[in-house]
């Protein structure tokens, strides 16, 4: 049977936001699962021997639990609003600008990167929303593994295999294989914030959990490091929220 689909209204600061409700039937449900995948999308798994209206109804009385829900994910930001605002690329303790212009003369474009900004030439007709999201991926894909080659060799924590990808909520992750796969928006957090992540993800080749353990291992790789974890919950909402589309 097809899904349906329920515009949900909820209120908000004194305005008004839809969330996209997908209602599916599941023969493997026991009861009515409600889940937040986005900002404005939400799925809705419904046991088969429940009539569609309980599914309707049940969602009438979710509303403030959807507000509260999609407001913990990121709201989509382009990367050129990002960076008009200030956002700046930390490849190393100093933080960098991005800027750009365009040329008639440009055949193919490109970075040059300077103690105080990295600057990206294009053509006329270039997409800049999507030739941002290339000069960053392409910049963490140079910086991250070098940076997580060097703090674990400080530490000796070795690891196997790395991945820099498009993660849509996490910022890095450690497999019982020992691959350390990291989000490639690390290189628009804080330098010092960054390297936590990378510190983090190192731990777990030590403790593949969030045990006691696991964190007092962490603070002895990086004092304060329940402060940093705060900080970076605070961050995440904006950060996470770039280069969604692209």
């Amino acid at each position: 049977m097809p899904n349906k689909i329920q515009q949900i209204q909820l209120d908000n600061d004194g305005g008004t936001r839809f969330v996209e409700c997908v209602l599916r039937r599941s023969s493997r449900a026991r009861r009515i699962n409600l889940r937040v995948t986005s900002r404005d999308r939400a799925i809705l798994a419904l046991p088969n021997r429940l009539p569609w209206s309980e599914a309707f109804s049940f969602l009438a009385n979710q509303r403030e639990w959807l507000r509260k829900k999609t407001l913990e994910f990121p709201s989509v930001t382009r990367l050129e609003e990002h960076f008009r605002r200030g956002g700046k690329v930390c490849l190393d303790k100093n933080p960098r600008v991005l800027e750009w212009s365009r040329s008639d003369l440009c055949v193919r474009n490109s970075i040059s990167i300077g103690q105080e900004e990295v600057f990206l030439t294009l053509g006329k007709e270039a997409d800049l929303e999507v030739e941002l999201m290339k000069t960053c991926f392409k910049l963490a894909r140079q910086n991250l593994p070098v940076r997580l080659a060097r703090l674990s060799t400080l530490q000796g924590l070795n690891w196997n295999r790395y991945r820099v990808a498009n993660q849509r909520s996490r910022w890095g992750s450690c497999s019982n294989a020992g691959t350390i796969s990291l989000n490639w928006r690390l290189i628009l957090l804080p330098y010092e914030l960054g390297n936590y992540v990378l510190f983090h993800e190192l731990a777990h080749l030590k403790y593949m959990n969030h045990s006691v353990a696991f964190w007092d291992f962490l603070e002895s790789l990086v004092p304060h490091s329940k402060e940093l974890d705060l900080q970076l919950r605070q961050l995440s909402r904006t950060i996470m929220g770039l280069a969604r589309d692209t």
